[in-house]
């Protein structure tokens, strides 16, 4: 299900894309100061081709970590969790917790590039300040993902040797 989520918020970026491009200036504000000012420019094309790219490598990431072998799976007490029967339930609480944090990260980038485009189809280009509450939102799932992650991993149970 995360990972049919996690397609749907990428195909939406790309969808996104097609929506607006043709509305765009040929130069676009890329990047914006804390006030939200356009401080950076680029081509539509390129600012379109670097949104795209950017959910592809996403996409990579969070689908194909899970994936990596358990020597290369950094957790707490690594050999006791991923070892014998609680390897399998492991790896799907790795998969399954990798996935919601690419979910919350498309999402927030879906958000933001919005924003982007929104601001470069007026004349002026402003970023609306929402920026700073998603990022707030963000930032806060991320604090809870990892406290819990680690919570699940930190200790071994005292009944097991």
């Amino acid at each position: 299900m995360a990972k049919s989520i996690l397609l749907f918020f990428a195909l939406i970026a790309v969808a996104q894309s097609i929506y607006f491009y043709p509305q765009l200036p040929e130069i676009t504000a890329s990047h914006f100061d804390s006030a939200g000012n356009p401080d950076g420019w680029m081509s539509k094309h390129f600012l379109v081709l670097f949104y795209l790219g950017m959910v592809a490598i996403l996409l990579a990431i969070f689908l194909f970590i899970p994936r990596f072998p358990n020597r290369m799976k950094n957790i707490p007490n690594r050999d006791y969790w991923l070892s014998g029967d609680r390897e399998a339930e492991t790896n799907e609480y790795i998969n399954s917790s990798t996935l919601r944090i690419g979910i919350a990260t498309i999402v927030l980038l879906v958000y933001v590039m919005q924003l982007v485009f929104e601001a470069n189809i007026y004349k002026v280009p402003i970023l609306s300040g929402s920026i700073f509450w998603a990022l707030v939102l963000y930032f806060a799932f991320i604090a809870i993902w990892l406290i819990k992650f680690y919570a699940r991993f930190r200790t071994i149970p005292k009944n097991t040797k």
